[in-house]
């Protein structure tokens, strides 16, 4: 993530402001973007993954896939939460477009 420290415009992308961050980078009209994941202990997570792949769809005018929330309920950092009694936090984090705001 330090990367994108000289970026002139960052945003944190997660489920819950899937659309209204695509419309927020779309709507400032860039000739480019680039998508960093955090990922876990240096290594990608699922969850990350699915999460830009389906900005990159937004991006481009598509649908993300139909699977999108299944799949990162289903990831292996959500198991590890559920197994430690965060159920209701993975719920939180794949509540799809429920928040209308962009982190910057």
């Amino acid at each position: 993530l330090l990367s994108t420290v000289a970026a002139p415009y960052r945003c944190v992308v997660a489920l819950l402001n899937l659309r209204a961050t695509a419309a927020a980078i779309l709507a400032r009209d860039p000739s480019s973007v680039d998508i960093v994941c955090a990922g876990s202990e240096g290594a990608p997570a699922a969850e990350d993954s699915a999460c830009a792949e389906a900005l990159e769809a937004l991006l481009l005018g598509r649908e993300p896939r139909s699977d999108l929330v299944e799949v990162v309920r289903s990831a292996p950092h959500a198991a590890l939460l559920r197994s430690q009694g965060y159920d209701e936090d993975v719920e939180i984090a794949v509540a799809l477009d429920s928040q209308p705001l962009v982190a910057r």
